[in-house]
């Protein structure tokens, strides 16, 4: 079969393609040159406040705390200025260290940005090892210069920072110690991509006004007077049913056309008729249900329809929402539900899933294609939450998710005259289980092993930590549950970050009986994470089963679904 190449592809294509290729070669040179330019901005700003640090100390007191380590009325002084200085810039972290040998350090001080405050990351006089946490230093001390690019490192906590170094010498031109300043990667890469897209935009506009004036010309001057006569003739064909064109002459082609048009404007009323009310009634039943019964449209469900497919499910609310709009009006009341609502369930849709019911502030919603989509509408719906909350447009993001995987019944139910679709599962079922617990252990998203396992990488894409396991007695199997805190603030992302080692620890000292020893993983957690709820009903579980030595039921802790 011979396919047509017509005029208007062939024009299309041209334009698409010169469009495609100008703006790769532009955007290979400028991403280069943004990514030069704002690298040396970065170093430059490091080296000018590496060059006040520099100003703030001398070099006989580096010397002098470096061999007594003890803090003095000058040292706390100094600590003071330093720490200013970082609240104040884009710095991450601010150390001076003193060298001892070309293998090892003194930290002088160590402090880091966290959150609204800066700390004290490494106290006065830790050891440190030179060539193995600072790669590039050698370079810097054996020129006895400023970094002249940037130190990308990587540390064990997974944050990825670029440094700069900045010896600091003695009167016989003898490096003794060094400034060291951090940023974090993510203000950089930010930087760049925000350069780039700037640079781009400005092209793209160009470029497109360009393309714009000469499909305009060529469209109204060569296509236009081809095109209008043979889309007409093919309207009934194709099924369009209105297009307006100005018909030009008084002849008697001129006459069959204007009544051919006036047809298909009458036709086009018919069905745009048919198209609302279509629309309106898929507001109420979900359009992908039809398709998983094997129907071509809702018209074609029959009662008794039934389907069972594999799906992920996800189970959203907000938690105590009924004691927080107690005292609303009616009226108050849909406008808060609404409000959520109007940002959570975009983010279901824009990913292919299917919003299936209404509970309160919540509802649930099915994923039978990409399973991986349930945990990206989570985390979306988190993070669209935490907005909210700092736009003062809800007080609190309490928002609850459970995710699980597994089949899942499509159903018609009803009589002739009234027929709703349902589902039915288990997994729905401990899906809503879930999310009804997921504030009280400081969580957001909770997501079983068996829903985790259906993601690709999962474990590696997203932040996790185990929080216990379930016994589901429908399906007579024990999961474990994982917090899933990518949704979480930034505060408390990077504090179970820090803490999941010793979390885990202690969740599987519970499991096999170890309460002594899992009370004290958890003490532990609470030192540096003081609001963790689930370490702190960890806790409490270990004093009870300390003191009456009798395993009792608990929420989600190697326990059973009620």
């Amino acid at each position: 079969m011979k396919v047509r190449f017509g005029l208007r592809l062939k024009f299309t294509l041209l334009f698409v393609g010169m469009l495609l290729v100008v703006a790769g070669v532009v955007s290979f040179f400028l991403k280069d040159t943004n990514n030069f330019l704002t690298d040396n901005y970065y170093r430059n700003y490091a080296v000018s406040i590496a060059g006040i640090i520099k100003g703030m100390v001398e070099e006989e007191r580096i010397t002098r705390y470096a061999e007594c380590k003890e803090r003095d009325a000058d040292y706390e002084i100094l600590i003071e200025q330093a720490k200013q200085l970082l609240n104040d810039s884009e710095v991450f972290y601010l150390y001076v260290v003193a060298v001892s040998t070309e293998e090892q350090g003194v930290y002088i001080f160590d402090l880091k940005q966290q959150g609204d405050e800066v700390i004290e990351n490494n106290r006065l006089g830790q050891d440190t090892p030179l060539k193995k946490k600072y790669p590039h230093l050698k370079e810097v001390l054996d020129s006895k210069a400023p970094s002249i690019t940037l130190d990308h490192v990587v540390l064990e906590n997974g944050e990825r920072l670029v440094s700069v170094y900045d010896p600091i010498l003695n009167d016989e031109e003898e490096v003794t110690a060094f400034v060291g300043v951090d940023i974090d990667e993510y203000e950089i890469d930010y930087a760049q991509t925000r350069a780039l897209y700037d640079s781009m935009s400005a092209l793209g506009a160009g470029l497109l006004l360009c393309l714009i004036a000469m499909l305009f010309i060529v469209q109204f001057t060569i296509l236009r007077p081809i095109y209008q006569l043979k889309d007409l003739t093919k309207q009934v064909e194709q099924g369009i049913y209105k297009t307006e064109y100005k018909i030009k002459g008084h002849d008697e082609l001129s006459e069959i056309l204007a009544v051919f048009q006036k047809m298909l404007k009458s036709i086009a009323g018919n069905m745009e008729e048919m198209q609302t009310f279509n629309e309106a009634y898929s507001k109420y039943i979900p359009e992908r249900f039809p398709m998983l019964l094997g129907k071509d449209s809702i018209i074609e469900v029959s009662l008794g329809d039934e389907v069972s497919v594999q799906m992920a499910v996800l189970s959203f609310q907000l938690a105590d929402f009924q004691r927080s709009i107690r005292k609303k009006s009616t009226k108050e009341m849909i406008a808060s539900i609404n409000r959520v609502l109007r940002v959570c369930i975009p983010a279901v849709l824009e990913r292919s899933g299917t919003v299936e019911d209404f509970h309160d502030a919540g509802f649930t919603a099915l994923f039978d294609q990409e399973y991986s989509m349930a945990i990206e509408s989570a985390i979306a719906m988190c993070r669209k939450l935490n907005y909210m909350e700092e736009q003062k447009q809800i007080e609190k993001n309490r928002a609850g998710i459970g995710i699980t995987y597994g089949p899942v019944s499509v159903g018609i139910v009803g009589q002739e005259k009234r027929m709703e679709a349902i589902t039915v599962s288990q997994y729905r079922d401990t899906a809503e289980w879930l999310q009804k617990i997921a504030e009280q252990y400081q969580a957001h998203i909770l997501i079983t092993e068996n829903a985790a396992l259906q993601i690709p990488a999962f474990f590696v894409v997203y932040h996790t930590r185990l929080l216990g396991f379930l016994y589901n007695p429908y399906t007579d199997y024990t999961d474990r549950i994982y917090d899933v805190y990518d949704g979480d603030s930034r505060e408390e992302i990077e504090l179970k970050d820090v803490t999941k080692d010793l979390f885990e620890e202690g969740v599987e000292l519970y499991c096999t009986g170890d309460y002594m020893g899992a009370r004290r993983q958890f003490i532990e957690v609470l030192k540096v994470f003081h609001r963790d709820k689930a370490a702190k009903e960890y806790v409490y579980l270990c004093d009870r089963q300390m003191k009456t030595g009798k395993q009792e039921k608990a929420d989600v802790y190697f326990t059973r679904m009620e």
